[in-house]
Order: structure tokens, then sequence, then C-alpha cells
């Protein structure tokens, strides 16, 4: 969930597999509000549920992506 501007769904999916976490499938919205609301299926390398490791450390990255910090 972020506001919606041209390149968001790339960031989203730069952060998620910079960080080992294999996106399945995705459902990309954009709402009225200026919102988008993304919904991605997820697993790790090779199988299995991502670890709170790989979800912090692909967190942190979106942050600094949506902040514009390199």
């Amino acid at each position: 969930l972020a506001s919606d501007r041209p390149g968001l769904l790339a960031l989203f999916t730069a952060a998620l597999t910079a960080n080992g976490i294999d996106i399945l499938g995705a459902e990309v919205n954009s709402l009225a509000s200026g919102t988008a609301l993304d919904t991605f299926v997820v697993r790790e390398s090779g199988g299995g549920a991502p670890s709170m490791a790989r979800w912090e450390a692909a967190r942190a990255d979106l942050m600094k992506l949506l902040s514009g910090a390199e």
C-alpha cells in the first residue's frame, strides 16, 4: 500500500527479488484516492514462506527506494 506513482510496481518487485523472495503472482490496483494496493503471492527462493529476516530486509530496502535514498 503506497501512494501511486509511475514505477511503483518496479520498486516493490525490486525489493522483493533483491532479497531472495520469488514472486509467483501479483494483483495490482490503483484506487481513485491515488493509492496503490498491490498484493503479491510469494515464496522464498527454493520454496516455502519467506523468513522474517528476508521480510525485514525487503521492507528496509523498499522504504529506501520509496524515499529516494540510495
